[in-house]
């Protein structure tokens, strides 16, 4: 008997163990994808993508000392099906682009990036290589 209530005791305490480590887990992802946004956000790159809840928010396609032309509207050509909306590109600053996706009332980000989506970038080498032009001014062309 005493040896049941000893492995009771063992099995009760390792589901313990085993929720706060899933919660320790999270949240040190929680500080590793804030350090990611950071950096996307202050640092934009081609090919960044950001997402909320795997929905699209927005692509950046170009990169200047001052200005960032992303892609954030969509096209619906048919039922489930989506693409970005390439002539509707928007340029913006570096500064403008840095608060974009900041919440205003507390640390964080409404999105998350994920670095490195270049095949959307490799088809608009193909299709519309003039987007991919890094901008110098506000005003698209």
């Amino acid at each position: 008997m005493r040896l049941w209530n000893t492995l009771e005791w063992f099995r009760k305490r390792s589901k313990r163990f085993n929720r706060t480590r899933t919660i320790l887990e999270s949240a040190a992802m929680s500080d590793v994808q804030n350090l990611l946004n950071d950096r996307g956000a202050n640092n934009p790159e081609v090919g960044d993508y950001w997402v909320e809840m795997y929905d699209p928010v927005c692509l950046v396609i170009a990169v200047s000392d001052n200005y960032v032309r992303i892609l954030e509207h969509l096209k619906f050509p048919r039922p489930g099906k989506w693409t970005w909306d390439i002539d509707r590109s928007r340029i913006l600053t570096r500064g403008e682009f840095a608060v974009l996706h900041r919440y205003e009332s507390r640390p964080g980000y409404s999105c998350d990036v994920d670095k490195g989506c270049l095949s959307m970038i490799d088809w608009l080498k193909e299709s519309r290589p003039e987007l991919l032009v890094p901008p110098t001014s506000p005003v698209l062309v």
